[in-house]
C-alpha cells in the first residue's frame, strides 16, 4: 500500500500522499521492533524480505523530498 503513495506523491506531489508516507518512514525508525543488535525487525515470517521492501520505500521517499534526510542517515547506520 505505501508503494502506491509514494507513487502517487511523485507522480502528483500532493502533500497528503508525501505525509503518509513520511509518517510510515518515521514509524519504521522510531518506533519499529529491533533485534537485540539494534536491527529494525517486522515480521517473523519473512524479516528480510519486509524490512527490505520497507527500506526501498523509504529511500524513494528520501529522493523524493527534501525533508527526509534523517532517515537517509538511519539507513546507512543500520
Amino acid at each position: 500500500m505505501y508503494c502506491l503513495q509514494v507513487l502517487l506523491a511523485r507522480l502528483t506531489g500532493k502533500p497528503i500522499y508525501k505525509d503518509r508516507t513520511i509518517s510510515y518512514c518515521g514509524a519504521l525508525a522510531d518506533s519499529q521492533g529491533r533485534t537485540p543488535k539494534g536491527l529494525v525487525y517486522m515480521d517473523k515470517i519473512g524479516p528480510l524480505r519486509h524490512i527490505s521492501n520497507a527500506a526501498y520505500i523509504c529511500l524513494q521517499v528520501i529522493m523524493s523530498t527534501n525533508y527526509c534526510y534523517e532517515y537517509l542517515v538511519i539507513c546507512i547506520k543500520r
